[in-house]
């Protein structure tokens, strides 16, 4: 009979059955419905029908031995020996072998065992190591070669505790590392703290402290902060809020704050209900503030309030109103003000000055033409006459600021003026009346520390034009604007009466200062010293007489109604020569001149021809035209000896001679050569020699006699001066 094919029926997916159809490939019986609960096969030879692993479903598998412990026989008291056999499956395969083969393959493994029972007595355990360990091995100390472990300084038995560590300098548990007492983290974060920190001890933090909470409690006896700074509301941004101060807890009366009051805009003191947790505009009852002084600022400038000395307490209660023009304040002797008129005023002190030991005044004091007695300038100790020595000199403070009108050269020079002591360049006095001795003068030190002075160094000049510098006494130290800077001058009585303080580098920005008491008058930069003996002296107009031992120096010519001497000669030709002043007297040919203290003496060198000498005329022209010469013809026949003259009152014979045109009885013109006249000197003469006599109208010595004049003239002259 072929096979049937069974049918199955079919649901939907609502799992309602809706028909039937054959079982296909795959479909199943399960085991609660009689089936296999598997789509099975024939298995192969030998195999049975069995359970498979999973206990749900039957399947074909291999036949395998199946022994009953529990019902075999009972050898729990018998020996095993090598020899004993076993039941054991090799890799699928069942068979039986020795307990010799199970001792071979333990000896030559390594195997676990747990809960096992070594008899160390009867056994030795060799190659041990902590990694052949595992649980709780009951491993004495005393068996071990090292039971304790050693930190720090601090040995610990294995097994024991310890609470105290000595000896650690160094620990690093997880990021974090200890250092000695520092404790940081090994990436350099934020260590954290999980719970709440309690320190009981010291607590140093050395980087910046940040608090984030709601409120930083710190309750301690003092606290003190080395910063010189603290900062309230940081972090705020926008236009300011809220009032912020110092709150101060006083317990049942209101607290007290030191803070600024936002709504007022100004810092204020009082008390009220707040406290530190208090937030916005408080509500702020004005307290009392104490101070030994105050400043009440304007700009960079204040009025101070100063308490003087005082012993006991005073209170002054202000007016309640402005008052009116005018008036001034007046107490009612218990402190109580008011305003008053000064008329008013009058009878209760305020008239009276002398009550006031240090008056002061706050404008111009009108001494209405009554005599002001006994002062003493003590505000400005320069116009003065209070002494100042070298270690110990009247100090002066210099500060520079703009020229108003009231500089004596307001316009001139530069825009900058000295103020001295606070007054715009004044004229000072300065007072020294001796030098008897080494530190006898007057020292006066002009202070130019201050800022202001940069750039102009004091000095002091005999004119305010600063033509010339005066130096003496005058000592200099630092750069004008540094600390240190002065200009020091020492004054007595040779100190000029008048000097100039002026800028070394910028014009008439000072003033003058006079010497009352000096000997030395300084006249438009002239130093005229005054006599140190008795004697008398003699001014413009006065008849009396002024000796050479009266004059320390000079009389300009200037001042002499004559100052010149007039030098003239015999043709009337003057000249003038100042006192003091020089001319020259040259001799000229023949000529020399030789001065002898106050005697000048004139010589010939005897080429010169006078009235009583005789002399011999080398290379001279005599001019026969306007010279008469006195002589014979034998005395002229001796002086020429080459030639023969001719008298013309006797008869002569001319031998080789050539008459041009002469004349019988009448003159007679001759013409002759240079060479024929030349017989005259005995040499060659020329042409120009033999002109010289042309215009001759008198003799050599009448010649001679006119020029010797002029000198005796010259000499004269000499004598007179």
């Amino acid at each position: 009979m072929a096979d049937k094919t069974p049918i199955r029926a079919v649901f939907n997916d609502s799992n309602v059955a809706t028909g039937l159809a054959e079982f296909q490939s795959g479909d199943t019986v399960g085991l609660t419905h009689g089936g296999l609960g598997v789509s099975l096969s024939i298995g192969t030879a030998g195999q049975v029908l069995k359970v498979n692993s999973g206990a749900s479903a039957l399947e074909f598998g291999n036949v395998e031995a199946i022994v009953n412990i529990d019902g075999a026989t009972d050898l729990e008291s018998q020996t095993l020996v090598a020899g004993d056999k076993i039941l054991l499956s090799d890799g699928g395969t069942e068979g039986r072998v020795l307990l010799s083969q199970l001792d071979t393959l333990f000896s030559g493994t390594s195997k676990t065992l747990t809960n096992k029972t070594i008899a160390a007595g009867s056994n030795t355990i060799s190659g041990l190591t902590n990694s052949n360990l595992s649980g709780s091995a009951g491993i004495t100390n005393a068996n071990l070669a090292n039971s304790a472990i050693t930190i720090g300084t601090t040995s610990i038995s294995l097994g024991a505790s310890n609470t105290t560590i000595a000896g650690i300098s160094n620990l690093t548990a997880g990021g974090i590392n200890i250092t000695g007492n520092s404790i940081t983290s090994a990436d350099s974060s934020v260590i954290e703290m999980g719970e709440g920190l309690s320190v009981t001890g010291n607590l140093t933090v050395s980087g910046n402290f940040t608090v984030s909470g709601t409120t930083t409690t710190v309750s301690s006896t003092n606290t003190t902060i080395a910063d010189q700074f603290i900062e309230l509301g940081t972090g705020r941004s926008g236009s300011a809020s809220g009032d912020a101060g110092i709150v101060i807890e006083r317990g049942s009366d209101a607290n007290a704050i030191i803070g600024f009051d936002e709504s007022t805009d100004e810092f204020t003191v009082g008390t009220g209900s707040f406290t530190g947790s208090s937030t916005g505009d408080l509500t702020i009852t004005k307290g009392t503030f104490s101070s030994a002084a105050n400043r009440i600022y304007n700009g960079s400038n204040y009025v101070a309030l100063v308490s003087p000395s005082l012993g006991s307490n005073v209170t002054l209660t202000l007016p309640a109103n402005d008052g009116d023009t005018n008036q001034v304040l007046i107490t009612d002797g218990s402190g109580n003000l008011s305003f008053t008129s000064v008329s008013s005023a009058a009878g209760a002190g305020l008239s009276n000055v002398s009550d006031d030991t240090s008056p002061s005044l706050g404008g111009t004091l009108d001494a209405n033409t009554n005599v002001i007695k006994n002062v003493k300038l003590l505000d400005h100790d320069y116009l003065g006459a209070s002494y100042g020595s070298s270690s110990a000199p009247v100090t002066i403070t210099v500060t520079v600021a703009s020229k108003t009108a009231a500089h004596p050269y307001n316009g001139d020079g530069s825009s900058s003026a000295y103020f001295l002591n606070g007054i715009e360049s004044p004229a000072i006095q300065l007072h020294g009346a001796d030098n008897v001795t080494s530190d006898s003068g007057y020292y006066y030190k002009f202070d130019q520390a201050d800022s202001s002075n940069s750039g102009h160094p004091l000095r002091f000049y005999l004119d305010a034009d600063k033509t010339t510098a005066y130096t003496t006494g005058v000592t200099t130290s630092g750069t004008p604007g540094s600390a240190g800077a002065y200009t020091q001058i020492d004054v007595d009585e040779d100190t000029p009466s008048i000097l100039y303080y002026q800028c070394s580098s910028h014009a008439y920005m000072g003033n003058y200062a006079v010497v009352p008491a000096s000997n030395k008058i300084n006249h438009t930069e002239a130093l005229i010293s005054m006599p140190t003996s008795t004697g008398t002296l003699i001014g413009t107009g006065d008849s009396g007489t002024v000796t050479n031992a009266m004059l320390a120096g000079s009389i300009a010519n200037a001042k002499l109604s004559n100052s010149t001497i007039t030098i003239g000669d015999d043709s009337s030709t003057n000249f003038s020569v100042d006192l003091g002043g020089s001319f020259e007297i040259i001799g000229g040919s023949g000529i020399s001149t030789a001065i002898t203290n106050n005697r000048i003496t004139l010589s010939t060198d005897g080429s010169i021809v006078t009235e009583t000498s005789s002399d011999t005329l080398t290379n001279k022209t005599l001019n026969f035209a306007n010279n008469t010469f006195t002589t014979t013809l034998a005395l002229l026949q001796t002086a020429v000896s080459d030639a023969t003259l001719v008298d013309l009152d006797d008869t002569q014979t001319l031998t080789n001679k050539t008459l041009t045109s002469p004349k019988i009885n009448e003159d007679v013109a001759v013409t002759a050569t240079a060479t024929e006249i030349n017989l005259l000197d005995g040499v060659t003469s020329t042409t120009a020699e033999l002109n010289h006599t042309d215009g001759v109208t008198s003799n050599i010595q009448t010649q001679l006699d006119a020029k010797a004049s002029n000198a005796f003239a010259i000499a004269q002259a000499v004598a007179l001066g």
